[in-house]
């Protein structure tokens, strides 16, 4: 620090209050000093009369004893400070500038979350502690004036914060975000027992994930409540807000059919619905479990949106799931072979691959082996390869492959694995059961060890450049899993590729704003990049060649015709 930089000076006022400077606490004793520092402090560093802090700190005392007291009093503070915390003129008194105090960082939260667009974790989260309603809570100073005073301003404060976190609640509900919800309203519960929305908040986040004793349970909470504090009934609005929420919670989501595409070394699970005129084909990740995978209720909610304008199919590759995993080598080629296999079986000539994570990876890798099956690749927190390296420093080593392993099969690292994978409702009971239950479903420990090798051993990094389909790389910033760097590598390095990159840290791609995702998806395949997809493919043959064990394939097209054969490739332009 500059030796002409006073040190930082905060004041903590949510509860008993204390001061800190250059980051360690300072104990005062003088309670009518705290009392001076936190009245400044409300002011939001405006200055306060002299006459008027006298009169409120000492209401007897003659007008020119109160002004020697509090001359005296700002003395032994800074004595007691090593620092000058407050800035004086002949007729008011301020805080210093160095000065800051929870109740400033309250207030910044409160006017973040009023001008966001958007409810996330981050903005909710300080306003959602137990001490930010807690204004001065357990000080007096034994002086009527004052004391009023500071029961008058934590009303008013904790009145702003009720009013905040009620819109929070609703904001929550709308974006379908189960356990920013739950979040809004316990913090709404605390200032406020019996606010009606708050129940009727807590309801509606327990219907998102299909509770329905959850929501009978805030519900008769709600009722005894209201009748051990007010002697009332839950009103008419409350008994609406119960009757939706238990027949939303209920109401179960279409099932879908899971059916079984034959290969030669197993069958491989998928589900199709929608009846968009393109195909939209989703890869899980690492590992999936169909019929656990959507029992997520945001992840379903996700894919149906999409499936209301498009045919959306997902499959259990080989080796996890509802799909084979006896002698299965899951390895990419296998994972091609079994994209194709469920291709042929729907009958779908072409189709865009949306793969998620390693699923990315694996889509990336049956562009470039089967280009004339890929529409178009929609990329989410994806890397070209497994490996760690140079280029790829997020790769795994032999060490973090373990730890992997470890971490998707052994059940008493499911909470670990959860904040990694989604950190904003790594505290929801519901998620964490549903994330067991998905990994137990999904595969061994052995299994997994055995797609993680198959995922190092994938480098696609060289290849980028041969990409020849339109691509979008979806990525968010805080990503905790695969880090930004890996979608600005691939949009970089993949022709024509778009980079979205998108706020937050949760991998997976239906918790935080996964309407911003669904918007980047079908904004992509509307526009013009995406209409190349949909445009007549260039004529395919195959041509024998000497010696007969070779083949020449030959693509025809407006402005090219490319002739491969193993190992190498040739491009004619046409004569004009």
């Amino acid at each position: 620090m500059n030796a002409s930089t006073p040190p930082a000076i905060h004041l903590r006022l949510h509860g008993y209050p204390g001061i800190d400077v250059a980051g360690r606490p300072v104990f005062v004793g003088l309670k009518h000093g705290l009392a001076l520092l936190a009245t400044l402090a409300a002011a939001q560093h405006r200055p306060v009369g002299r006459d008027s802090l006298a009169t409120l700190l000492w209401p007897d005392a003659a007008p020119g004893t109160g002004r020697a007291r509090l001359r005296r009093l700002v003395h032994e503070l800074h004595g007691t400070l090593g620092v000058a915390a407050i800035e004086a003129t002949p007729d008011a008194l301020r805080l210093a500038d160095p000065c800051s105090s929870d109740l400033d960082q309250t207030r910044a939260a409160l006017a973040r979350l009023a001008a966001a667009p958007r409810l996330d974790r981050a903005l909710l989260q300080p306003l959602a502690e137990p001490t930010a309603a807690g204004w001065l809570e357990g000080f007096t100073l034994g002086v009527e004036a004052f004391d009023e005073q500071v029961m008058a301003g934590r009303s008013a404060h904790q009145a702003a914060l009720a009013r905040a976190l009620e819109a929070a609640a609703e904001a929550a509900v709308q974006q379908r975000d189960a356990a920013l919800a739950e979040m809004a309203a316990a913090a709404l519960l605390r200032l406020e027992p019996c606010h009606e929305s708050a129940w009727a908040a807590r309801m509606a986040a327990r219907a998102l994930c299909r509770d329905a004793s959850g929501v009978e349970d805030a519900y008769f909470a709600c009722a005894q409540q209201l009748r051990d504090e007010l002697g009332v009934r839950p009103s008419p609005r409350l008994e609406a807000a119960y009757a939706e929420a238990i027949g939303a919670a209920r109401a179960a989501p279409m099932r879908l059919a899971i059916e079984f595409a034959p290969t030669p070394h197993g069958q491989v699970a998928y589900a199709a619905w929608g009846s968009g005129r393109e195909t939209i084909v989703v890869l899980w990740g690492l590992m999936s479990n169909l019929e656990v995978a959507l029992d997520e209720p945001r992840a379903r909610a996700m894919l149906d949106a999409l499936a209301r304008t498009h045919r959306v199919v997902m499959i259990d590759r080989r080796g996890t799931g509802l799909s084979e995993r006896v002698g299965v080598e899951p390895d990419a080629e296998a994972a091609a072979d079994d994209i194709e296999a469920v291709l042929d079986r729907l009958r779908v000539p072409r189709a865009w691959l949306f793969g998620s994570s390693v699923g990315g990876t694996l889509a990336l890798h049956f562009a470039l082996q089967r280009p004339q099956r890929c529409a178009g690749l929609l990329l989410w927190g994806t890397s070209p390869g497994g490996r760690h390296s140079a280029a790829l420093p997020w790769g795994l080593t032999p060490q973090s492959l373990e730890a992997w392993a470890d971490l998707l099969s052994d059940p008493a690292q499911r909470d670990a694995g959860l904040r990694r994978f989604a950190p904003s409702v790594a505290d929801d009971p519901w998620v964490a059961d549903w994330y067991a239950r998905l990994l137990r479903n999904a595969g061994t420990r052995l299994g997994v060890r055995q797609m993680l090798q198959a995922y190092v051993a994938m480098d696609l990094l060289p290849r980028l450049a041969e990409i020849d389909v339109p691509t979008l790389v979806l990525q968010r910033r805080g990503d905790r899993v695969v880090p930004r760097a890996a979608g600005e590598l691939l949009a970089s390095a993949i022709p024509g590729a778009r980079l979205a990159l998108l706020d937050g840290d949760d991998h997976f791609l239906w918790h935080g704003d996964s309407d911003a995702v669904l918007q980047a998806v079908q904004r992509f395949v509307a526009s013009p990049a995406g209409a190349a997809a949909r445009a007549p493919q260039p004529l395919r043959t195959t041509l024998s060649a000497k010696p007969s064990t070779s083949w020449i394939t030959a693509s025809v097209s407006p402005n090219h015709i490319r002739l491969s054969a193993p190992g190498s490739r040739m491009n004619f332009a046409p004569a004009m």
